[in-house]
């Protein structure tokens, strides 16, 4: 009886196999839980990417339309002329190829050699009269520009639905006629000044505000509490409000009859309106009010982690205040420094609104133009090799800005 009452000691173990399910349940439920997760960013990130990724180097619009002519052109020698078959091969095409399907071969081609639209229009219009078979010098008398073996090679070029013609168009270059990278013509280069351009306000918009902002932080970080939550407030308005009324409201100060001619023409200082709007200094202006506050929030949450004992200790041991503040309390705000401009300079690459506004014809940037193929023009594989160029410029920064944030971070451990 007392052997019954004497329970042996538990070694709290439990049976493996039950760990074993208990661990795959564990995780098969982690797993249910973060797949809304993943597929929204499947579904708003990576498939973006992966279409404007694709439409950049897709083409089918020719090969759609003229799937015959294609596969002639295949095996023909630009330097000699194209056979009968390949005439017969593309008078076919043009009669079958649907109306729509037609059009954005025309489009695709009059943006590749100007003429190329009313030479298909006037064809197809012609062919569509006749149905025997036609053969070379048939089609030569519909329009001596099919004799033309530049448009030909044209075409050839364009057979393929896989091209890298719209990311080297990107950099000003082109694929010549025997199929070697080359630059365009001086007067067709307009998108490397583009990049030049659009880096270069952003990289001046970036360093304008951690100079201006760069103060602003020192100033809400060092005041009483009150008056920083005033001059945060201050900060953080300008975000709560419209891009769009931002920028409307600067066309009204910067206007030949806007507040700031007004304002200097009543004091004196000038005898009749400056040219303010529409140049390159109000693109600078408007945009920095816009990237300001992106600068001086990381900057001040960097500078609220720095004690205010290490200035003093500093002055105490018999360092200027200036050599307190550049030896001492600076090097310990560069990653807010470095993060804010950062933030600012990205932001700023891809803005199209303000600058289309504010600023003139030669104002343009990147953003512009990608807008303006995409939804103007409908040169949708232009507009995503320049996004895709854009793109890929914003991660190389993104990425060696880590790198340079981790190194300040490994020499400060």
């Amino acid at each position: 009886m007392i052997k019954s009452l004497v329970r042996k000691p538990e070694t709290g173990l439990k049976p493996l196999h039950g760990s074993k399910s208990s661990s795959t349940r564990r995780r098969i439920s982690a797993i249910f839980l973060i797949a809304p997760l993943f597929a929204l960013l499947a579904i708003s990130f990576v498939l973006p990417l992966f279409l404007l990724l694709l439409t950049s180097v897709h083409a089918p619009e020719i090969p759609d339309a003229f799937p015959r002519t294609s596969a002639s052109l295949s095996n023909w020698d630009s330097t000699q002329p194209p056979s009968d078959e390949v005439y017969t091969s593309l008078a076919d095409d043009i009669r079958s190829s649907s109306q729509k399907t037609f059009m954005s071969a025309v489009a695709a081609l009059n943006q590749k050699k100007a003429g190329f639209r009313s030479l298909l229009l006037a064809t197809r219009t012609d062919l569509k009269a006749t149905s025997h078979e036609i053969n070379r010098e048939e089609l030569v008398r519909i329009d001596k520009r099919w004799d033309d073996a530049e448009y030909w090679r044209t075409l050839k070029a364009s057979t393929s639905p896989i091209t890298g013609a719209h990311l080297l168009a990107a950099f000003d270059l082109s694929y010549n006629e025997d199929g070697q990278i080359s630059n365009v013509p001086s007067d067709q280069r307009i998108y490397i000044s583009l990049i030049i351009r659009t880096f270069w306000v952003a990289l001046v918009v970036a360093c304008c505000c951690v100079v201006l902002g760069y103060p602003v932080a020192w100033t809400i970080a060092h005041s009483p509490e009150r008056r920083a939550r005033i001059l945060l407030l201050l900060i953080l308005v300008p975000l709560w409000t419209s891009l769009l009324a931002r920028t409307a409201a600067w066309m009204l100060l910067l206007q030949k009859n806007g507040l700031i001619n007004e304002f200097l023409m009543y004091f004196g200082l000038i005898s009749s309106p400056l040219e303010l709007l529409y140049t390159r200094g109000a693109v600078y202006i408007a945009m920095i009010h816009m990237m300001l506050p992106f600068v001086v929030l990381p900057i001040l949450t960097t500078m609220k982690t720095i004690g205010h004992e290490q200035i003093r200790a500093a002055k105490s041991l018999g360092a200027k205040p200036a050599a307190a503040f550049f030896q001492v309390y600076f090097p310990q705000t560069m990653q807010g420094v470095v993060s804010g401009g950062s933030l600012a300079f990205i932001v700023t690459l891809g803005f199209y609104i303000t600058p289309t506004l504010v600023g003139g014809a030669r104002d343009a940037m990147l953003g512009t133009v990608i807008a303006q193929l995409a939804l103007q023009s409908a040169n949708w594989p232009m507009a995503s090799a320049l996004a895709v160029v854009l793109l890929g410029a914003v991660a190389v920064f993104a990425i060696a800005v880590r790198k340079l944030l981790g190194e300040k971070e490994d020499n400060h451990g």
